[in-house]
C-alpha cells in the first residue's frame, strides 16, 4: 500500500516508517519498514527491495512515547528534530523487547500530520489498562512463578493469560481465562514469598475465584479443567507487577470488575472505643434527624455501628462524667483548660 488507510473519516495508523536500527561493527542505519498497530503491539516488516520481510511486534502498554522536539527525549532524538525531521521515540519498552534494543526506538515519519497521527495511536495503546506482562502463581496449576501476557476483556469480564505476548498477536487460546465477575481482588503490601527477582520494587494482588460445585467458576483454557481447592475457598492467583505504575494501573482496571475483599468490622483499638462517645450532647441532639457524622456512618457500615456497641465499656471518668462535675454552673477557663489536660 502506498498510503495510510483511512477508517471511520480518520487516517488510521498504519503505513511506511523508518526505523533506526543500531549495529556493532558499523554505523547505525535507517531501515524502511511497513507498521501498523494491531494487538496492542506495533508490528513492523522490513522492506527487502519491493517485498516485505520479517516481521517483528513491540509490546505498547506502559510504553512512553515521545515526539522527537519533547524535552525529555533522548539527545539523538531532539538533534533529529533540530534537522527539521518528524518522527516519534519510544521508551521503556516492557518485557522483553526492552531488554533486546537496550536503547528508546527512534522512528521516522514523513511530514508532521503522519507524526501527529502515529503519536497519537501509540500514546494510546502505551496508557491503555488492563493490557500487559504479569507474573502469576496458580494455587490450581502449580506453585511456580510464571511470566504471562494478561489482557482484561471489559465486555466479558475476564482475564485473559497468553503464555507468550506473540500468541494473542497470532491469534492463538490463552493459557487461562478467569471470570472477574465472580472473583475477589486484595491488593497485597509486598509480593509472597518475596515473588520473582524482577518484582521486587513493584507489588502485588490476588484474585480468588468463588466455587461452584468445588470447582472454579470459570477457569479454562488448552488442557485446563481446574484442580480442586481446600472446602470453602476458591482458586487463589496471586500475581506481581515490575512497578508500582504498573500496580495502579492494574488495580485500577481490575476493582471495577471484581469484587473487594471483605473489611474490618472496626478500624480502631477495642480500648479506644469509647461506648459513651454515643451520648455526648452535640450527638444526642443532631441524631434526631439523622444528619450528624456518626448516623451518617452508621448508615453506610452498619457492622462498625454494631462493634461500637459491643465493644468494652473504658475504664476511667469519661469526658460526659467531667462535664457532669461542673454543676449547673458555666464551668470557667481554667476548669476547662485542667479537664482538656486530663
Amino acid at each position: 500500500p502506498a498510503g495510510p488507510i483511512v477508517v471511520d473519516g480518520e487516517a488510521s495508523a498504519q503505513g511506511f516508517l523508518y526505523l533506526l536500527l543500531p549495529h556493532k561493527a558499523r554505523r547505525h542505519s535507517w531501515e524502511r519498514c511497513w507498521a501498523d498497530v494491531r494487538a496492542h503491539h506495533l508490528v513492523v516488516r522490513r522492506m527487502n527491495g519491493t517485498s516485505l520481510g520479517r516481521e517483528a511486534a513491540l509490546p505498547l502498554p506502559g510504553a512512553e512515547v515521545l515526539p522527537l522536539e519533547c524535552l525529555y527525549a533522548s539527545e539523538l532524538a531532539r538533534w533529529l528534530a533540530s534537522q527539521h525531521a518528524y518522527g516519534f521515540e519510544i521508551r521503556n519498552l516492557p518485557g522483553d523487547a526492552g531488554g533486546a534494543l537496550g536503547r528508546p526506538l527512534v522512528a521516522r515519519v514523513e511530514g508532521a500530520a503522519a507524526a501527529e497521527r502515529w503519536e497519537r495511536a501509540l500514546r494510546a495503546e502505551a496508557e491503555r489498562r488492563g493490557v500487559g506482562a504479569l507474573w502469576l502463581r496458580s494455587g490450581c496449576h502449580g506453585s511456580r512463578w510464571e511470566s504471562r501476557w494478561c489482557i482484561l476483556d471489559s465486555e466479558a469480564q475476564q482475564l485473559s493469560c497468553f503464555a507468550k505476548r506473540l500468541d494473542h498477536v497470532m491469534g492463538l487460546e490463552p493459557q487461562m481465562v478467569l471470570d472477574l465477575s465472580s472473583t475477589t481482588l486484595r491488593s497485597l503490601a509486598v509480593p509472597p514469598d518475596g515473588g520473582p527477582r524482577v518484582c521486587s520494587g513493584g507489588g502485588a494482588f490476588e484474585l480468588e475465584e468463588a466455587l461452584t460445585g468445588g470447582l472454579p467458576a470459570a477457569r479454562r483454557g488448552p488442557g485446563r479443567t481446574g484442580a480442586r481447592e481446600p472446602a470453602g475457598r476458591g482458586c487463589l492467583t496471586t500475581f506481581c507487577v515490575e512497578s508500582p505504575e504498573d500496580l495502579k494501573r492494574w488495580l485500577g482496571a481490575l476493582q471495577t470488575f471484581c469484587g473487594a475483599a471483605s473489611l474490618r468490622k472496626s478500624y480502631c483499638a477495642p480500648l479506644d472505643c469509647d461506648t459513651t462517645a454515643l451520648e455526648r450532647p452535640w450527638d444526642e441532639a443532631a441524631s434526631s434527624d439523622g444528619d450528624s457524622p456518626f448516623a451518617q456512618l452508621a448508615k453506610e457500615r452498619p457492622s462498625f455501628a454494631r462493634a461500637l456497641r459491643e465493644a468494652p465499656p473504658v475504664r476511667g471518668p469519661t469526658f460526659v462524667d467531667l462535664l457532669a462535675t461542673t454543676g449547673e454552673e458555666e464551668a470557667t477557663e481554667e476548669e476547662a483548660v485542667a479537664v482538656a489536660a486530663g
